[in-house]
C-alpha cells in the first residue's frame, strides 16, 4: 500500500494540469481567431473641412468588407445639429455614401455619424461611433428658367415640370449625387418655368422633365416623359 498510494497522489494532479493547460489553449486560440472591428478611413469631406461645396456626397472608406444590409440610413446619418438630413446609403466596395436628398445649406456645419449598428460581413461591429463634422460653403440663389410645354396635360392639376441638377456633366436622373426639384402646375393657365435654387460656387447641370397626372417621369405605363438636353450655369 505504501508504495502504490503515492502513485494515485502523483497522477490526479497530473490529469488536472492537463486539464487546465486544455481549456487554457482552447480560449486563446478562440481570442485569437477572431477578426478585428472595422474601422472607418478615408472620410469625404475630411473632418473639420470648411468650403465645402454643398452638393457633396458623404462617403467613408471601411478597412474590411462590410454586411451591406447594416449600412442604411439608421446607421450612417447627417444632422445640421439636431435635425436629421434626409438623404439616402448606398455601399459599393469597400465605401459607404450617404446622398443628400436635396443640396445642403450653404455655410452651414454639419455632422456624419456612423453607428456601431454597422457590422463587417463577418458579423464585427465598429469598436465605437465615428462621427466627424465640416462646414460648407457659402451659397448664391440661381433662378433656372425653361421654355414651357403645351401640352395641356402639363399645365393643370397633377402636372407641373421636375428639374434634375447634379454639380457634374452627363449625369443620370435619379442617380446617386444628382438632386431633383418638383415645380408643379398650382393654378392660372400654366405651370410655372422657373424655379430658385441655392447653390455653392461652381459649375452646374441641368435637365428638365415636363410629366402629367397620367406621363410621370419615369412612368412604366404609356410613353415616358424625356428630360431635356444637359444645360449648365457656372455660379459665382
Amino acid at each position: 500500500m505504501r508504495t502504490h498510494t503515492p502513485g494515485l497522489r502523483l497522477t490526479y494532479p497530473a490529469i488536472t494540469l492537463l486539464a487546465a493547460l486544455a481549456l487554457s489553449a482552447c480560449g486563446g486560440e478562440e481570442e485569437g481567431s477572431g477578426a478585428p472591428a472595422p474601422v472607418a478611413t478615408p472620410l469625404t469631406p475630411t473632418a473639420s473641412a470648411t468650403d465645402v461645396p454643398v452638393g457633396t456626397a458623404i462617403r467613408a472608406t471601411f478597412s474590411t468588407t462590410m454586411n451591406s444590409s447594416t449600412l442604411n440610413t439608421t446607421t450612417f446619418t447627417l444632422t445640421n445639429g439636431a435635425t436629421p438630413v434626409a438623404g439616402s446609403v448606398s455601399y459599393s466596395g469597400l465605401t459607404a455614401t450617404f446622398s443628400p436628398s436635396a443640396p445642403l445649406q450653404g455655410n452651414t456645419t454639419y455632422t456624419a455619424t456612423i453607428g456601431m449598428g454597422a457590422q463587417s460581413s463577418s458579423g464585427v461591429a465598429m469598436a465605437a461611433p465615428l462621427s466627424w463634422d465640416f462646414t460648407t460653403i457659402g451659397t448664391s440663389v440661381v433662378r433656372v428658367s425653361w421654355a414651357a410645354n403645351r401640352e395641356t396635360a402639363v399645365n393643370t392639376t397633377g402636372g407641373g415640370y421636375r428639374v434634375h441638377y447634379a454639380p457634374f456633366s452627363g449625369f443620370t436622373p435619379g442617380a446617386g449625387g444628382t438632386f431633383t426639384q418638383d415645380v408643379p402646375y398650382v393654378s392660372g393657365s400654366s405651370a410655372p418655368v422657373s424655379v430658385d435654387l441655392s447653390l455653392s460656387n461652381g459649375t452646374w447641370f441641368f435637365k428638365i422633365e415636363a410629366y402629367s397626372s397620367l406621363n410621370r417621369p419615369g412612368s412604366t405605363g404609356g410613353s415616358s416623359s424625356q428630360p431635356s438636353s444637359q444645360v449648365s450655369v457656372v455660379v459665382p
